[in-house]
């Protein structure tokens, strides 16, 4: 057994009984082969919440300052990270996801860029990226989805929808306007995902969206007149 799994497994039950999580969609999720998931980002938790609700090894991407601690950076190699440089690329990145891709593995990426604080918990702009390491990788893009931020002993929905081929853009030189597309695309395919949520499920969301605002805009209140003169 490796080591994501033996984690996985160790982690398995207190997570589930934490965040109870209902995947909609699972059928479309690629079991084997190469590609790439491209998921929404509220927390350091977010990819342990997406490892354990999908069916095989998940590598990912992350800031490169999280593997630069002593203890967090060798545990995040271990369990598959790699660590990017939100700001530039670099060689190394590039060539660590390709080699992921070549062993025929899966790879998630937060496209966000950093974590949605938003109150309304909304879908960010996508950074880009994804769609340059999709077709340089020759890999799928798979849309992923958590249904706003998980919540303890709340149930939560993770959404998974049908991979996005990229077969038509291998061997090509894309423009910046055809990756913008591509990233567009995806964005659009992501924020379809809320609709599988039940319509229950998705009241109960927005009232309890709708007492963050509230308290977001009481907070603000207060802290306007602790700065006042």
């Amino acid at each position: 057994m490796s080591f994501y799994n033996f984690a996985k497994a160790v982690v398995w039950l207190p997570w589930h009984l934490l965040f109870p999580t209902k995947v909609i969609g699972l059928e479309h999720f690629p079991k084997t082969g190469r590609a790439i998931g491209v998921c929404n980002h509220f927390a350091y938790k977010d990819p342990v919440q997406v490892g354990e609700y999908l069916p095989r090894r998940v590598r990912f991407l992350a800031k490169k300052q999280l593997f630069e601690h002593k203890g967090l950076g060798p545990l995040l190699r271990t369990l598959g990270g790699i660590p990017i440089d939100r700001e530039h690329v670099g060689l190394s990145t590039l060539k660590e996801v390709l080699a992921v891709l070549k062993a025929e593995e899966f790879l998630m990426i937060f496209p966000e860029g950093t974590r949605n604080k938003s109150p309304d918990e909304a879908l960010m702009t996508l950074k880009g990226g994804m769609a340059f390491f999709a077709v340089t990788g020759r890999a799928p893009i798979v849309p992923v989805m958590m249904y706003g931020r998980p919540r303890p002993f709340r149930k939560n929905y993770l959404l998974v929808g049908e991979p996005i081929p990229m077969d038509e853009y291998f061997g090509k030189k894309l423009t910046e306007q055809e990756y913008a597309a591509i990233d567009q695309m995806v964005f659009d395919r992501m924020k379809a995902l809320y609709d599988l949520v039940p319509e229950k499920a998705r009241k109960k969301y927005a009232a309890y969206l709708e007492r963050r605002k509230k308290k977001a805009a009481r907070l603000a209140v207060k802290a306007g007149k602790k700065e006042a003169p």
